[in-house]
């Protein structure tokens, strides 16, 4: 999987007793094992939608830093990739909102490398000037790698700064003092009326 992505091995940590050739390495990017879920999925459905939380380990002088990622996928079999682009934008833009994080914004100007993604379609979602995750869709290169039937495109979020973002947003207000009540109401009315 690594090879896929051109990715050079000597930036992972290499497990002494893995469970399996595959598993040998802790990789820098989680995204390449739902990268490869997606295309698999798509040889047999249209349509694929898929979430998960992953740990990212990143090889620094001091040892290596766990950070933890929450990674949104789809793609469409035959699909050019704008629609889909388009499509989980709106996702994350009411997940955001449901969190409580509404002043986000998105960011073309990139700041970090992503092999994975295509250079023109990506944007870096960030609130105020605090980078919270990216999204993006899959290069060209990486989706022949992967054999992909479709356009697979991705947002992938720093969980640490998302769950401070959530924090810090949160809005507490007093229980009501009565309860809401709520009703259906039907009139039936004459037809001139």
């Amino acid at each position: 999987e690594l090879s896929l992505f051109n990715l050079p091995i000597e930036i992972h940590y290499e497990l002494e007793n893995p469970t399996s050739p595959e598993t040998s390495y802790l990789v820098e990017i989680p995204a390449i094992k739902f990268l490869r879920s997606v295309a698999d999925n798509l040889r047999n459905f249209g349509e694929v939608k898929i979430f998960g939380i992953a740990r990212a380990f990143i090889k620094e002088k001091t040892g290596p830093r766990e950070s933890r990622r929450l990674l949104v996928l789809q793609a469409k079999l035959g699909g050019e990739g704008k629609g889909e682009f388009y499509e989980l934008k709106g996702t994350m833009d009411a997940l955001l909102d449901s969190f409580g994080v509404s002043d986000h914004w998105y960011d073309d100007s990139v700041s970090v490398n992503y092999p994975w993604a295509h250079p023109g379609r990506i944007a870096e979602i960030k609130l105020g000037d605090k980078l919270i995750g990216v999204i993006a869709e899959i290069s060209r290169a990486n989706e022949e790698a992967l054999k992909s039937k479709g356009r697979i495109v991705i947002a992938e979020f720093l969980i640490d700064q998302l769950l401070t973002s959530i924090e810090s947003e949160q809005e507490f207000r007093p229980i009501a003092k009565f309860p809401a009540v709520v009703r259906d109401v039907a009139l039936l009315v004459p037809q001139d009326v």
